[in-house]
């Protein structure tokens, strides 16, 4: 790899997302605050959690079929209107913030 290559490689917004929930769950194994929601009502959370992780594959899925790259950074052949794109302009940022 040349050293310009180097230079121009960007971090694609799924890297961040990454970070962001190992640092989440790093701070609250190793710094615990007091627990306001009661563990029975934690089951809503995981539900919205795994609703976000199956809207991220899903979408993915949907730019696999189009034949388009899902890094942000490409150039894209094609657009994406299907799914959850008819309702929401931005469903993977949306699908990593309801996992956040």
């Amino acid at each position: 790899m040349s050293r310009m290559n180097h230079f121009n490689r960007k971090i694609i917004p799924p890297v961040y997302f990454l970070i962001t929930l190992f640092l989440m769950i790093g701070i609250h194994k190793t710094m615990p605050v007091i627990q306001l929601i009661n563990l029975q009502y934690s089951w809503y959370g995981a539900v919205l959690i795994l609703l976000g992780f199956f809207a991220l594959v899903w979408l993915a899925m949907l730019f696999s079929r189009a034949g388009t790259p899902l890094k942000p950074f490409e150039e894209t052949t094609s657009l994406v209107r299907g799914g959850l794109y008819k309702v929401t302009r931005s469903p993977m940022y949306l699908g990593m913030a309801i996992v956040c």
